[in-house]
């Protein structure tokens, strides 16, 4: 069988698995009888084609399992369960844009290109808030690496947001908040050494890495860049 597993809208909603159909994948056999001999293995090779029927705006999933029956009648059949994905998985978008990511402030107003540029002093408000940058990040798709960025007024790398680099998120409902990325204004070297940042204009740069890409080819991830902001904080606060 055949499902139609992946939501192409915002991620507020679950897809359901409702999209079904009975096409099948094609397997083929080297051998379509293999021989083992006792306490033995033997290596064989399966090609499994996806179904070619399904229609093209789908994000479709296949699965089924091989059956692996003994000459012996006595003997019980086997089982080897199979799963696939009948496109490009690398092409399947992880950001929701333009709806997210986005920048927001600490009553999580969010802040676009057209506004003023924000200022963030890094204060603790009377309800405790940190008055600090956060990115809201529902993802459109789940992603084994991601890492979140500090880039200078020009867009230049500075280092890393330790706390939120190098990990893995998952696809959530947007009225669960947990993919919220803050940074406290500390930025993060090649050495792993942390220095505060001064005052000044940056931007954050989210980077995800697309399913089934390689962590070291910087062509395999999804990049998002924040809107300009500014760390001003209190001259008695440095």
């Amino acid at each position: 069988p055949s499902v139609d597993g992946y939501n192409k809208t915002l991620s507020s909603k679950f897809n359901e698995m409702e999209f079904f159909t009975r096409q099948h994948a094609k397997v083929q056999f080297d051998d379509d009888q293999i021989i083992v001999p006792p306490r033995s293995s033997v290596e064989i090779s399966i090609n499994f084609a996806p179904p070619n029927e399904l229609p093209k705006d789908g994000h479709w999933f296949y699965s089924g399992w091989v059956v692996i029956t003994p000459l012996d009648e006595k003997m019980p059949a086997m089982t080897v369960p199979y799963a696939g994905l009948a496109d490009d998985a690398r092409s399947l978008p992880l950001f929701q844009t333009p709806e997210f990511p986005k920048l927001a402030d600490l009553t999580d107003n969010f802040i676009t290109n057209d506004d003023a540029i924000k200022s963030f002093s890094f204060n603790i408000s009377i309800k405790l808030l940190i008055d600090q940058p956060s990115v809201h990040l529902y993802l459109a798709t789940p992603t084994q690496m991601i890492f979140t960025e500090i880039l200078d007024a020009n867009q230049e790398f500075l280092g890393w947001v330790k706390e939120f680099s190098g990990i893995k998120i998952v696809k959530n409902p947007i009225e669960k908040s947990n993919n919220i990325v803050s940074w406290n204004g500390i930025i993060y070297d090649l050495n792993d050494t942390g220095t505060l940042a001064s005052n000044g204009e940056y931007f954050i740069r989210i980077k995800a890495l697309k399913i089934f890409g390689a962590s070291n080819n910087e062509e395999d991830y999804e990049s998002w860049i924040s809107p300009k902001f500014r760390v001003e904080r209190p001259a008695f606060t440095i």
